[in-house]
């Protein structure tokens, strides 16, 4: 009877190969299960729920001065709803992230919030929430990245700099054999977002 203690969830026991991942981020307040007791490890994340996640992560590394998330009551985005009578909805995080610069819309009018987030866009808003914009535009052009990740890739530059951190790893090398494929189009698992947060952490 009862939900699990925090940060444990009935799918994800002691033997899940991300138990402790899971564990640490949602202890850290940057993922959270959902209300029946349940992380759904598979399930994807969509980019309203990063949005939120980049927030938390900034929150994290600047305690002095943390992102506020007020109750907006205009659309940051047009195809963003808002529920003014709830603090703390997808309009008030996407509306803080991107007050921030954490976020940009898929166009200037429209973010696209329950679409899956892809694996290259998950590198841009977590490189903006941990402040490394500067280094990662920095990068020489011809610094080692992923294959699947061409340089001309808005993505490319925090992809690569935060495959130069060890944050991301992608998969195995290319049939070309020019490195590892970061999989930028695909969705990305919230077990897999789990271990990425936690590289971030040990950071």
């Amino acid at each position: 009877g009862g939900l699990p203690t925090p940060g444990e969830f009935y799918d994800v026991g002691l033997q899940h190969p991300y138990h402790d991942e899971i564990s640490r981020v949602v202890t850290a307040e940057l993922m959270s299960g959902y209300d029946d007791g349940l992380f759904k490890p598979e399930g994807t994340v969509t980019r309203a729920q990063f949005a939120k996640i980049a927030v938390c992560l900034y929150n994290l590394s600047h305690p002095a001065a943390p992102i506020l998330v007020p109750n907006v009551t205009t659309k940051p985005f047009d195809d963003v709803p808002v529920s003014s009578k709830t603090t703390g909805d997808i309009s008030d995080w996407i509306a803080a992230a991107k007050e921030a610069g954490l976020v940009s819309g898929v166009t200037p009018a429209t973010f696209s919030p329950y679409e899956e987030i892809q694996r290259d866009q998950m590198a841009t808003m977590l490189c903006r929430a941990l402040g490394w914009d500067d280094e990662a535009a920095a990068l020489p052009a011809g610094t080692p990245s992923f294959s699947d990740v061409p340089s001309s890739s808005p993505h490319w530059a925090a992809a690569v700099y935060l495959k130069s951190n060890g944050v991301l790893l992608g998969y195995g090398e290319s049939d070309e054999g020019s490195g590892a494929l970061l999989g930028a189009k695909e969705a990305i698992k919230r077990m897999h977002v789990a271990v990425v947060l936690c590289r971030v952490l040990d950071l």
